[in-house]
């Protein structure tokens, strides 16, 4: 078997759209389903050709986070099956293959990407490491949702951050970030592997319900991470001290990366 490219990936995404017609099929469906075609291809090459799809709304129509469904369908069928559509449960079976040589940083790209597929953000970056010189204001992945241009009523920009871990006794470390990360963003989410120790899963589980903040599981494997939401994150007003603090510091270290996200 061969790499796909752009094209042969996308006409595949129709092709899968096409055949579920108005029902649709959840994002991380569709890119794992694609990925099993060609594995040969990178990942992040078929998250990217379908994410291209999404900015085509003469193409796909999304009636709920992480819903896709082909806007022929949509527009001829009616939303009453889309919008009832139940997500399909995923398997959150610990995977281990490719773990040997992964690093915390190969999966903040593959998580930036599944956010915008999840519809929790429009516009997302990888920032991670010591990028804002501030332990308190450095998530490994930031996010945005704003308004489209298609979209016919404005509303006010959202932040969106996460903390990854991929040492499942890093639980506390990754609760305490993220509850800092919650001066800035109206959602937070912790990204955990599926490795952790079920007790833990639990309390964290538990505190993020009490702190409103969502709860990502995935496999430690960078060619098929397959994050799976355990617990989606409420929308929380943050300090808006922090919010410009923030904004200031992303605005002096990469100003085009700032306009992409707020503008």
């Amino acid at each position: 078997m061969t790499k796909w490219n752009v094209k042969q990936i996308q006409d595949r995404a129709i092709a899968e759209l096409m055949d579920v017609g108005s029902s649709g099929v959840r994002y991380a469906e569709l890119v794992k389903k694609i990925h099993s075609y060609t594995p040969e291809t990178p990942l992040n090459t078929v998250v990217g050709s379908i994410q291209a799809l999404s900015k085509k709304p003469e193409e796909i129509v999304r009636p709920s986070r992480g819903l896709w469904v082909l806007k022929k369908y949509w527009d001829k069928e009616g939303n009453d099956s889309a919008s009832t559509n139940s997500p399909q449960k995923v398997a959150t079976n610990i995977s281990t293959a490719g773990t040997k040589n992964a690093s915390e940083e190969d999966f903040y790209e593959l998580f930036a990407d599944w956010l915008v597929g999840q519809d929790q953000v429009i516009e997302s970056m990888v920032v991670g490491g010591n990028t804002f010189k501030n332990k308190w204001a450095t998530p490994d992945v930031i996010g945005t949702y704003k308004p489209r241009k298609s979209d016919p009523v404005p509303f006010p920009i959202e932040l969106v951050s996460a903390e990854i871990k991929i040492d499942p006794n890093q639980s506390i470390v990754a609760f305490g970030q993220a509850c800092a990360y919650r001066l800035f963003s109206h959602k937070t989410f912790i990204v955990m592997p599926s490795t952790i120790n079920e007790n833990d899963l639990d309390r964290l589980d538990a505190l993020c319900s009490l702190y409103g903040m969502g709860l990502v599981i995935f496999d430690l494997n960078p060619d098929a991470p397959n994050f799976v939401t355990k617990l989606k994150p409420q929308r929380l007003e943050p300090d808006m001290f922090y919010v410009n603090d923030f904004a200031r510091r992303l605005l002096d270290a990469n100003r085009n990366e700032f306009d992409r996200l707020f503008g």
